[in-house]
């Protein structure tokens, strides 16, 4: 690949990346608050779509490392190579980040839901 068209391939990816981030981390983040606003008396994580919200969010960046991968392989020049394996490499950093958010917010949950129960 050309050196042009390997820039054009990691800014199109990064950006299609940055907004599925964006968009399915903020789906995540609201359907646990609305889940924790609205039913505090009766939680039920399987029917707000948290779950849902949560593997959605972490298997979009799961493939969007796939891809940076793939497109690192596909590159023939060093250093646009070497950036996407960088961003490969923050990505999964990312990816951890978010099961351990997702972690956190189903322990706060559990939490809340056994407070709801003995108040």
């Amino acid at each position: 690949m050309e050196t042009f068209a390997a820039l054009a391939a990691i800014f199109a990816l990064g950006a299609v990346q940055r907004f599925v981030y964006g968009f399915d981390h903020r789906w995540m983040r609201n359907r646990h608050d609305a889940l924790v606003r609205i039913h505090q008396g009766t939680f039920d994580a399987v029917g707000s779509g948290w779950w849902v919200a949560a593997a959605g969010a972490i298997g979009a960046q799961i493939l969007c490392f796939i891809l940076w991968l793939i497109l690192a392989d596909n590159l023939a020049q060093q250093a646009p190579r070497l950036a996407a394996h960088i961003v490969a490499f923050f990505t999964m950093i990312g990816v951890l980040a978010m099961c351990l958010e997702a972690a956190v917010l189903h322990l706060t949950h559990r939490r809340l839901v056994r407070q709801a129960k003995t108040d």
